[in-house]
């Protein structure tokens, strides 16, 4: 009778087959499960440091600094961040467990939250205007990220209008705009072919040039008061400008929801 083939380690071809199988089919079973303990892990280490930088945040604040920069729209969270560590609240700057995501203060709540972390579009970056385009940032952005944060002032001048075509096709999958943005005007296919999903608008905004934001699959948008539109400014039709008009052209959050834009 013909013997069976053994390794050099006692285990027959055979068997080391059926092990490796085995621990192939653990680690299908188990392996979702760590990610998620994990995932859950630093969800859990995040908010325990939210806590901290709120009770720290508050502490600081009780002392009546002046002035009280957490109260003043544009500091930047780092600054912020640096303020706490500076006066002795806080040990090191804290940093997420979540990937892609920062700890970011809220000006209206007046609390730290945990949101994505958003890059600042630099004058490396974009081109901004001068003589009669003082202001316009124009040209077309270079940056890497698709997750942007529009400054108040790029290269000491305020950011008043995004001209034509400045972002579009970037990958962009997010979009903000710094709480005291005073931009007024956002000119045709700013924001075209990228894969936003929402926007929210400065205060500012007075008015949408054509196409500012189409070609994107956006479903969400908080807007200003009285905010004259051209045509097809949200996807490839005036639906949006329809439903704005329809409601006064006021201020608030409109929904895209069964073929229809619905002002919350």
């Amino acid at each position: 009778m013909q013997e069976t083939k053994r390794c050099d380690g006692g285990f027959s071809l055979v068997e080391l087959v059926i092990v490796i199988a085995i621990l192939a089919a653990l680690t299908a079973i188990l392996f979702p499960s760590y990610i998620k303990y994990v995932a859950k892990s630093k969800a859990v280490a995040d908010a325990a440091s939210l806590d901290t930088l709120n009770s720290a945040t508050a502490a600081y604040r009780q002392e009546g600094p002046v002035p009280d920069l957490f109260q003043v729209r544009g500091t930047g969270d780092d600054a912020l961040m640096q303020l706490l560590v500076n006066s002795g609240y806080i040990g090191a700057a804290a940093e997420p467990q979540e990937t892609g995501m920062a700890f970011l203060w809220n000006f209206d709540s007046l609390a730290w939250e945990l949101g994505p972390k958003l890059h600042t579009v630099t004058g490396g970056e974009v081109t901004m205007g001068t003589g009669g385009f003082s202001g316009y940032l124009t040209g077309s952005y270079s940056g890497d990220s698709g997750q942007i944060l529009i400054p108040a002032e790029i290269n000491g001048t305020t950011v008043s209008q995004i001209y034509q075509d400045a972002f579009s096709g970037k990958g962009l999958t997010e979009v903000s705009f710094a709480s005291d943005s005073g931009v007024t005007r956002i000119h045709a296919r700013a924001f075209q072919n990228n894969s936003l999903t929402e926007i929210t608008l400065p205060d500012s905004v007075t008015r949408l040039d054509y196409g500012a934001f189409a070609g994107n699959n956006i479903t969400t948008v908080t807007i200003g008061a009285g905010v004259v539109m051209e045509g097809n400014v949200f996807g490839n039709s005036n639906s949006f400008r329809n439903a704005y008009i329809a409601a006064g052209s006021a201020a608030g959050t409109y929904v895209y929801e069964n073929g229809n834009w619905v002002k919350q």
